[in-house]
Formats: structure tokens, sequence, C-alpha cells
């Protein structure tokens, strides 16, 4: 009997904690996700361009998806698409960005279809904004910094 007790004991617990631990892998994805796009940006990473979807994106006031969607060819869409990824990252070193003063990722919008991720720049003060759909995969879609 006593045994029997301390299997149920044992089963309630480690559903307990299987349970933390996928809540906490859902709640924390996006926000991965929003660091990894960002990580490849500022390091101008071609590998990046592919959890990007060009065609909606919006940077910080820019609608660079009218932009891409205005180019006919696929190779003129491509050296579109590392340009960007290029001149991001000129941009970030050239204003002595720091990858590292970004903290706090957090997600501070779920719905559905999107999700926005935030996280802190230390050097101004700021909080950067990452807009993700959610179907049919993760993409980012708006870079815009807050207040």
């Amino acid at each position: 009997m006593e045994n029997k007790k301390t299997t149920e004991y044992t089963i309630v617990i480690i559903s307990v904690v299987a349970l933390f631990i996928l809540a906490w892998e859902f709640t924390h994805r996006d926000a991965r996700f929003g660091r990894l796009v960002l990580d490849g940006l500022v390091r101008g990473s071609v590998k990046v361009e592919k959890l990007i979807d060009w065609e909606q994106l919006k940077a910080t006031g820019i609608d660079v998806g009218a932009n891409y969607r205005r180019l006919s060819t696929l190779p003129d869409k491509e050296t579109y698409r590392r340009l960007f990824i290029r001149n991001f990252a000129v941009a970030f070193q050239q204003g002595k960005g720091d990858f590292k003063k970004f903290t706090n990722w957090r997600v501070l919008q779920r719905k559905p279809t999107k999700v926005v991720v935030g996280a802190d720049y230390l050097l101004y003060n700021k909080t950067i904004l990452f807009t993700l759909s959610k179907s049919p995969r993760t993409k980012l879609i708006a870079i815009e910094w807050k207040e």
C-alpha cells in the first residue's frame, strides 16, 4: 500500500514538472526566436533571411515588403535580401550597437496569428519590438522601437 502511494506521488510530481517545462518552453520559444533573428541581423548572417517574411516586413517605419514586392526577378529579390541584412549589420556596428545590451527578452502580446516580442536596449533606454507571424511558420514581419 505504501509503495502504491509513493508511485502515485511520483507520477503527480513528474506530471507537474513536465507541465511546467512545457509551459516555460511555449512562453520562451518566441522570445528566443526574436533574439535569434536580431543576432543574425546584427552579425550580417545570410542564414537569417529564411526567418523573415520579406513580402510583409516593416522595419522602423519603412515598408520593406512593399519595396521587395516591386522586384520582379529572383536574383533582384535575393540581392535585396542580402543587402538589407548587410546594411542592417553595418548600421548597427557604425552606431556602436552592442547585442549584449538587449535584455529582458519577453513576449508582450500573443494572438493566434502573431506574437510581439520585446527586449530592452540599455544604451538607448528603449524597447525593440519584433512582430512575428505564426502561420504557417514563425517569421519576422516587423521591427520597431518603443520609448
